[in-house]
């Protein structure tokens, strides 16, 4: 029997371990892939610090939740959080002892990759999905130190998978150690109600009332999103002619953003609704979305937007925009932090949209239910290689 064929005994329980429900690109697609690998026949178990957040609700019933913060969840930072739950993960891994432990994000790798280690059981598989880039803010301390860090410990991973080739790329020229075990894999977006979601009502009357176009933002009102430049890029549109920007989601940057606004004269034209759980209808009544970002890994937001036939344009960032977009051939691709670019963008959006056929056609690129195929005999190749560590071998 082929150990790693769709046959294969290996990787039937597999272990998702995420820092909780948050607002998030990485959170949304984790929560997709764990209802579509359950949905293949695998026992999933998902493990987080903190069991609150607005995606709760989206945690399929066939995945198993296990709450492992413990007194880390009250800590006031998320990276504190996660080394601080490290100790209760590894005792997990080592008392259920699961085919594969996997870190769902960025952000919880260096913690599953040392709980995997002090749990001590060589006969689960380890593997980190890597889902954004690492060079966005590689001149900040935090960042030097985050590749640091993977570089250190990323050569005891059994599979590292890549949400975009971009990240591939770039994984494996961090830890050449690894390169023979990074494998790029689509994103899993697309799910087969997107026109069913994009049906329901809008979830703001700028998208239904017949005025001026809207532009769509959409994510966390973060750094790396860089909605400032798009701020920028959308006054320079509207000194020209009316449009109006939404921009969906939450964070830190609100205040500053409301202020860049008003300082910009476009205040009245421009919305901040807060995070929106079903992002289809806004996208559906949208004249385009904007992706603004200084880094991605594989902007999932995009594909949505492109999933429902709304043109798109996007800086080419590091990360899967280009890859996406085929080189600018379904939509416009600018420098990052270029409000000038953008601007043109904008206009080519307004003007000469993508045809929609062809967006949707490539949105269906990055189904969840092609991803979770490619997920499941990845982790079963990592499990069947742990596995050989062990000296087991398939009966």
């Amino acid at each position: 029997m082929d150990s790693t064929g769709p046959d294969s005994p290996y990787a039937e329980r597999i272990a998702l371990v995420l820092h909780g429900f948050e607002a998030g690109g990485a959170q949304r697609r984790t929560l997709a892939l764990a209802g579509a690998l359950a949905g293949l026949g695998a026992r999933i178990d998902l493990l987080v610090v903190r069991a609150d957040g607005p995606l709760r609700a989206e945690l399929p019933p066939t995945v198993r939740l296990t709450v492992i913060g413990g007194p880390a969840a009250r800590l006031p930072a998320r990276s504190l959080r996660m080394a601080a739950a490290i100790p209760a993960l590894a005792a997990w891994v080592r008392r259920e002892r699961p085919d594969v432990l996997m870190a769902a994000a960025n952000h919880s790798a260096l913690a599953t990759v040392l709980a995997y280690r002090l749990a001590g059981v060589p006969g689960t598989a380890l593997a980190v999905r890597v889902s954004n880039a690492m060079v966005g803010g590689r001149k900040r301390l935090r960042d030097r130190l985050r590749r640091w860090a993977v570089r250190r410990t990323y050569g005891a991973v059994d599979a590292a998978l890549c949400v975009s080739a971009d990240l591939a790329r770039e994984t494996a020229a961090l830890v050449p150690a690894l390169a023979d075990r990074v494998t790029a894999i689509p994103n899993p977006v697309v799910e087969d109600d997107v026109a069913a979601r994009a049906a329901l009502p809008p979830p703001h009357p700028w998208l239904a009332d017949g005025g001026p176009p809207v532009i769509l933002g959409l994510g966390r009102l973060v750094r790396q999103k860089d909605f400032p430049t798009l701020l920028r890029a959308v006054a320079r549109v509207w000194a020209r002619r009316p449009v109006r920007l939404l921009i969906l989601g939450e964070g830190e940057e609100r205040g500053w953003l409301t202020r860049l606004a008003d300082d910009l004269g476009i205040a009245g034209s421009v919305a901040l609704p807060g995070f929106v759980p079903n992002p289809f209808p806004a996208l559906a009544g949208a004249a385009g979305f904007v992706l603004s970002s200084r880094w991605e890994g594989m902007p999932g937001a995009l594909i949505e937007a492109m999933a429902v036939g709304c043109p798109v344009a996007s800086t080419d960032c590091p990360g899967g925009s280009r890859e996406i977009l085929e080189d600018g051939r379904l939509g416009p691709l600018v420098p990052v932090g270029d409000d000038l670019a953008l601007a043109q963008a904008i206009e080519t959006l307004l003007d000469r949209p993508a045809d929609r056929g062809a967006l949707m056609a490539r949105a269906r690129d990055f189904s969840v239910a092609g991803a979770a195929l490619a997920y499941r005999d990845a982790l079963r190749t990592a499990a069947a290689r742990a596995a050989r560590r062990c000296g087991r071998t398939s009966g």
